[in-house]
């Protein structure tokens, strides 16, 4: 992609939310190999597997849609992995998809303010700018 892309002249930097960047440069094999090296990194989701275990997604349909068929999918799969009662499967629901929503909100503020500070920075630079966005999914 980049060959096609980007002429010799062009300038161009990969920058990750993860604090890694290849700088600004015109060295298409340090560009291809910073984006070679991209991983996924989520500084603010969780990692280890909790009962309920949810994703932004899910708490975003539980918290903020109040999508009935979700919230009772998450109270189920609550049952099956806590042993519990239907009202303590309910309270660990609501508490699992305000934590995660909290959490996800914040991942997302993060990004958008990495985001602002590129284009921000584009904004100085000569000539035109481009920016394009990898995401594992939204």
């Amino acid at each position: 992609m980049i060959p096609k892309a980007l002429t010799e002249t062009d300038l161009a930097a990969v920058v990750s939310t993860s604090g890694s960047s290849s700088g600004v440069t015109r060295d298409h094999a340090r560009l291809q190999d910073a984006i070679m090296k991209l991983t996924l990194h989520n500084p603010f989701r969780h990692v280890a597997r909790t009962c309920p275990d949810m994703d932004y997604s899910e708490a975003d349909r539980i918290q903020n849609k109040h999508d009935i068929m979700a919230i009772d999918t998450a109270i189920e799969d609550t049952l099956a992995c806590c042993k519990c009662t239907r009202s303590s499967a309910e309270a660990l629901v609501d508490e699992a998809s305000r934590e995660t929503l909290q959490i996800g909100d914040q991942d997302v503020s993060v990004s958008l303010g990495l985001i602002r500070e590129l284009v921000r920075k584009m904004g100085f630079m000569p000539g035109q700018g481009s920016l394009i966005l990898l995401s594992p999914g939204f």
